[in-house]
């Protein structure tokens, strides 16, 4: 990603906005955790309503089976578990966004999959102190999981932008030949 932004111009706003944006995430991670069981519940009550009503509106004949208490509890599951996950992948992306802006070596891309993973027990370990919170191995693993998969996408998502940058870098510089060419046999029919 370096190799991108070898711009000096570029390089170091592009560090500062995604080391910052890393801190923001984690702190909103954070912040999720210090909220009480009532409020945390009645948040991620909220979108459930939200995709509930977006399901009913796409697929009205889609039951999750059992009665409509069971059914919401079943898609409030989902969104919470939905949401560790989510919010741990865009975390671990954005590290490894942040990582890759200062070097390509191979031994710095374990930092995205140790951070992500010391923030989620971190995360847990906070949750045991809040009223109505307790830790729980499963969102654990559920972030760890979010983490490796922002991991990889984040990855890709470099593999193809480089692609793309030397795909253009060469059609310059085939231009750039093709036109010192023409000029030197322009400059050969002018002699």
């Amino acid at each position: 990603m370096v190799e991108i932004f070898d711009n000096k111009k570029w390089v170091w706003p592009l560090r500062i906005i995604l080391t910052l944006l890393c801190i923001l995430m984690i702190a909103c991670i954070f912040s999720a955790s210090l909220m009480d069981g009532e409020t945390s519940s009645n948040q991620s009550s909220t979108v459930t309503e939200i995709v509930d009503g977006a399901v009913d509106v796409i697929a009205p004949d889609v039951m999750l089976g059992g009665s409509e208490e069971k059914e919401f509890e079943i898609l409030h599951s989902f969104v919470r578990t939905t949401g560790h996950f989510a919010e741990f992948a865009l975390l671990s992306a954005l590290i490894t966004w942040c990582v890759l802006s200062y070097t390509e070596k191979r031994v710095f891309l374990t930092l995205p999959i140790g951070i992500s993973l010391f923030v989620a027990f971190t995360d847990e370990y906070i949750q045991s102190f809040v009223g109505g919170r307790a830790q729980e191995m499963k969102d654990v693993l559920t972030d760890f999981c979010g983490a490796c998969v922002g991991f990889v996408c984040a990855l890709v998502l470099v593999f193809i932008v480089k692609l793309i940058y030397r795909k253009i870098s060469n059609k310059k510089n085939e231009r750039g030949m093709i036109e010192s060419i023409a000029v030197s046999v322009d400059e050969k029919d002018d002699a």
